[in-house]
């Protein structure tokens, strides 16, 4: 939450940490419901445990061309 802090100010940083409260709730919301249903599909749990971990890659990816992008700037 940190970086609402560092973009924005005052009435936009709580509009920030609002959405980043959201998007971490909602994935509180759909994760197990993802998991559980991967879990059926042949394979088991290691489906499930392979979809996040390509989740936690996409994520770095992100962070990594994020920053990338915000230091050319």
């Amino acid at each position: 939450m940190g970086a609402a802090f560092c973009f924005f100010s005052g009435s936009a940083a709580a509009g920030g940490i609002a959405f980043i409260n959201s998007l971490g709730n909602l994935g509180a919301f759909v994760g197990p419901f993802v998991i559980g249903y991967l879990r059926s599909q042949p394979g088991g749990f290691s489906t499930g445990l392979y979809a996040l971990a390509i989740m936690g890659l996409a994520a770095t990816v992100m962070l990594i061309f994020l920053l990338r992008l915000l230091r050319q700037t």
